[in-house]
């Protein structure tokens, strides 16, 4: 078993591996090169310093729940952006809430 002292900073070496492997091992196009993408991760680097840097409380920052947040966003973001099956799934879902969006719409303009 791995110790606790070693539990957080392991899993932020493994969150932080999965997403440089997931960013730059696809190859790249002409409007997604290597240099776009590694602006990507720095501005993510950058975003959560920040938010580190300001935090009010930095003892208090639950740092199990950030990395599980970030490994969950990028994962889906990975599936939506590089699966067909993902990309139909997101654009059923933004139809749905369209539709919903202008019946309501349509609904409230009739009273």
């Amino acid at each position: 078993m791995i110790s606790e002292k070693v539990q957080i900073p392991a899993a932020a070496v493994l969150v932080i591996a999965v997403i440089l492997i997931g960013t730059f091992a696809s190859p790249t196009t002409p409007d997604n090169s290597y240099k776009n993408r590694g602006i990507s991760v720095a501005g993510l680097a950058i975003f959560y310093t920040a938010l580190y840097l300001t935090s009010a409380n930095r003892k208090r920052i639950v740092w199990r729940t950030v990395l599980v947040g970030l490994l969950c966003q990028y994962v889906l973001a990975l599936f939506v952006l590089r699966t067909q099956a993902g990309y139909d799934i997101f654009n059923f879902i933004s139809f749905l809430a369209r539709y919903v969006r202008r019946n309501t719409l349509l609904i409230k303009g009739s009273c």
